[in-house]
């Protein structure tokens, strides 16, 4: 029994009302109210509805960031102007620097948190836990990773006239990278330094024509720099 038995009193069309709160700590599973007369025992009826999981999401804006950017963290299901419970934590199941932390769900159970990734923060994996203080089956995950970003070409080796593709990952994501592709004499080769624009995972590309100086192989170096970071 987790309500009643509670006496109401009909109106002139014999009409009955009343509500319960469903708890957010409540069992899954059917449940049935029964109602009878009293003075009539005749008159009774009985109705089955369901209690279902409640959903509860936790999300990240972003699948991966850098070092001194901040991870937002969103939430919703939690029980309403509650502590919620967040814990971050690397690949190795270690909390981060400052975590676990109760954070405040507000009037409608969400919740809205900002990490700020410190400098030094390892490379890795990382999963955020948020759980309702109250009510501890109210809980979920989300992960994100925490890397750096780089650039590489398609082989170490290529042909005078080979086509060399260029690629990178994890820069800031739509901004302008500036690609050097630099000679043993420390000079750039044609057409470098130039800018290339990273897309919205912060993946940049660019080609160039290996060229070799004389009849020896040469080395070159490339490098990446972005502007903002």
């Amino acid at each position: 029994l987790v309500y009643g038995p509670l006496n109401l009193s009909s109106n002139a069309t014999g009409w009955v009302n009343d509500t319960w709160q469903v708890p957010y700590n409540a069992m899954t599973g059917s449940y049935k109210i029964s109602a009878i007369e009293p003075d009539n025992p005749g008159k009774n009826d009985d109705f089955t509805f369901t209690v279902i999981t409640r959903s509860v999401d936790v999300a990240v804006d972003f699948s991966w960031y850098k070092v001194n950017e901040q991870v937002n963290i969103t939430g919703s299901g939690f029980s309403p102007n509650a502590n919620v419970t967040l814990d971050i934590k690397n690949s190795a199941g270690v909390s981060v620097a400052t975590y676990p932390k109760n954070v405040s769900s507000n009037s409608t159970g969400g919740i809205n948190y900002t990490w700020t990734i410190p400098p030094g923060q390892t490379l890795d994996n990382y999963t955020v836990n948020a759980t309702d203080f109250n009510y501890t089956n109210l809980q979920n995950t989300t992960t994100f990773e925490v890397v750096e970003a780089y650039s590489q070409t398609d082989k170490l080796k290529y042909s005078n006239g080979e086509t060399v593709h260029i690629t990178g990952y994890y820069w800031d994501r739509e901004v302008n990278v500036t690609l050097n592709v630099i000679n043993y004499t420390g000079g750039s080769v044609d057409s470098y330094p130039k800018n290339v624009s990273s897309n919205a995972n912060g993946v940049i590309s660019d080609t160039w024509i290996a060229e070799a100086i004389g009849l020896s192989s040469t080395v070159y170096n490339l490098t990446a720099f972005d502007a903002l970071n």
